[in-house]
């Protein structure tokens, strides 16, 4: 019992800790840093020993207008009608984006205006791509913290009723209202010199009909770069774009690259994960299928870009043929940049991690390490292996790499200094698609990690110390924790003790320390008829601040009213009177109202 109290009050403290500060935790980009390495260094919150499925849970769910793919984003300390809050951002395919605050629950703002109608299902290009019923807003958007604005990219039919012609827009919004702001919303247009087989006299022009814009934006150094890539199955021709556009004049662009000018291909999709960005200001991509020549066409490459969206170096993939026409992209992964050895991995659907020296891209010593990372056996080469998510945590005691690919088991690889080995594995739940991967920790040197995954549906806690050992995962207590299907293109959080994961349905689930509701503690029982009563209701547990105490069934005996906390009044009638009386903590959900049955006994005399 005593181990129980401390328990819990160990739970209620790490609530209230978090509505008061949260530690200015924030998640402004996709897979959490420029660097993309899918962990969260300032989550001081969640552990190991926190992690059961006796003490953590599904919390609430944050219900929606349309699937959300894009990664939710975090801001701490937000001042909107003059209260700070902790706000979750939210976008859906519907082309809607939603503020909630991240303690509560409770919606903020929510805009669709602007942002234009979704495209339909039945258009030939998006519908094919398993994008649900609408495309709108796939990507994750970006969030600039010294101007408050949140950047995000939507899609729409060029006119009312069309189904197989669109165009994407970009939007500035305002975080703390959503107002519109530098100049948007803007339509996306590009073209770029070259001689593919859709060029016009000597112009590609940007057709995004078979496009869709699913890497997450980058912002950096005043630009915000976007990636596109073809709708699948892949249409002939098509190029992949990366797009720059002036953070603070949306109409102004300022560079505009396709990785194919002379042919066709070249995807910048990465599964929604973002351009990569390192130290000195170089941006990274990887592309999907396409030629490759010496001069200009970069397919099934990983490139780098400075800051005006001029390449300056390039490696091509190995097996680069192989990669094309069994439709291996190399770009499926998306490049990550180590924070603590300045290596440069990338991977795709093959099942292969290149471990890079990005300072030696374009020569041969550039590659320092070919790594197969799925076991994969399963032919044919496409079937199985692939991988759509990766995550790394800068141990102090050496860099952890993890992956979770297409019908394959979690696998962690550990940096010696001299290369990545296998570590530990965990046989969990090997189906397709793989899983997406983040990890959580205190600080960038923290003894002590998580490794959180989704896949088919199951959220998943590993220690990331030795992903061996499983902590939790939803379907330990489904009927409370459970999900339904989770998209392999599907992005979550964890920011602030709290995950956020999208849902298969129009919601994003809300995972974190399970709390009792509040309990009730009923006024007093006794009173006489025809004189003056006052009783008080209180509440217990849960979460302050407490709101919305009422009356919910029954009746209380006539001549008394209700209040807020007090009952008060002269009654009128003996008898006992039973009643229900309802709390809600501050959650402000079902997870934290509180229930109690009361009753007041009216005596004819004192």
């Amino acid at each position: 019992m005593q181990r129980t109290l401390k328990s819990l009050g160990l739970l209620l403290g790490f609530v209230l800790c978090l509505r008061v500060d949260a530690q200015n935790i924030t998640v402004l980009t996709g897979q959490y840093t420029n660097s993309r390495i899918g962990a969260n260094l300032n989550e001081p919150y969640l552990n190991s020993s926190l992690v059961n499925v006796s003490s953590f849970g599904k919390v609430a769910t944050l219900n929606v207008d349309g699937p959300v793919y894009a990664q939710p984003l975090y801001m701490h300390g937000e001042v909107i009608g003059g209260v700070a809050h902790n706000v979750v951002y939210i976008a859906t395919m519907n082309n809607s984006v939603y503020a909630f605050d991240a303690d509560t629950f409770t919606q903020l703002w929510h805009v669709t205006s602007g942002l234009g109608s979704p495209m339909p299902a039945q258009a030939t290009c998006p519908g094919s791509f398993y994008t649900g019923a609408t495309l709108g807003i796939l990507s994750t958007p970006v969030i600039d913290p010294t101007t408050n604005t949140l950047y995000v990219v939507s899609a729409e039919p060029d006119y009312p009723g069309s189904v197989n012609y669109y165009h994407h827009r970009l939007s500035a919004l305002d975080v703390t209202t959503g107002n519109y702001k530098f100049r948007s919303p803007i339509n996306i247009s590009a073209s770029a010199p070259g001689s593919a087989p859709d060029s016009v006299n000597g112009i590609i022009p940007m057709n995004q009909s078979n496009l869709i814009q699913r890497a997450a934006l980058l912002l950096s150094g005043g630009t915000v770069m976007i990636g596109f890539g073809s709708c699948g199955p892949d249409p002939f021709p098509y190029h992949g774009w990366l797009l720059g556009y002036n953070a603070l004049d949306t109409s102004s662009q300022l560079f505009a690259y396709t990785p194919t000018p002379q042919t066709e291909g070249g995807a910048i999709w990465q599964s929604g994960r973002g351009p990569a960005l390192d130290t000195k200001g170089n941006v990274y991509v990887e592309t999907g299928n396409g030629s490759v020549s010496e001069t200009t066409d970069l397919g099934n490459s990983i490139v780098q870009f400075n800051s005006q969206g001029k390449v300056t170096a390039s490696m091509t993939g190995p097996g680069r043929p192989l990669l094309d026409t069994e439709d291996l992209d190399l770009g499926a992964t998306g490049p990550l940049i180590t924070p603590d050895t300045n290596l440069l991995i990338a991977g795709g659907k093959q099942g292969n991690f290149y471990i890079v020296n990005p300072s030696a891209l374009s020569q041969p010593s550039g590659l320092l390490q070919t790594l197969d990372v799925t076991g994969c056996t399963v032919n044919p080469p496409g079937s199985c292996g692939g991988i759509r998510s990766v995550a790394y945590w800068p141990s102090p005691s050496g860099g952890m790499l993890y992956v979770w690919a297409d019908m394959d088991i979690v696998r962690a690889y550990k940096n010696s200094g001299s290369g990545f080995s296998l570590a530990a594995t965990n046989s969990a739940n090997a189906v397709y698609p793989g899983g997406i991967l983040a990890v959580s920790a205190a600080s960038s040197t923290a003894a002590n990690a998580i490794l959180w995954a989704v896949n088919d549906g199951v959220v998943w806690a590993f220690d990331a110390s030795n992903p061996a050992t499983m902590l939790w995962n939803s379907n330990q207590n489904s009927g409370r924790d459970g999900i339904s299907y989770y998209h392999t293109a599907q992005q979550f959080t964890v920011a602030a003790g709290r995950l956020y994961v999208p849902d298969a349905g129009n919601d994003v689930a809300v995972y974190g320390p399970i709390v009792a509701a509040p309990a009730i503690h009923c006024p007093s029982s006794s009173a006489i008829r025809n004189r003056s009563y006052s009783g008080t209701v209180t509440a217990s547990g849960g979460v302050a601040p407490y709101q919305g105490f009422s009356l919910s069934s029954g009746s209380l005996p006539p001549g008394l009213h209700q209040s807020g906390v007090t009952i008060s009044g002269t009654p009128t009638q003996s008898g006992t009177f039973t009643f229900s009386e309802r709390v809600i903590d501050g959650r402000n959900n079902s997870s934290g109202t509180g229930t109690a049955s009361c009753s007041i006994s009216v005596s004819r005399h004192g």
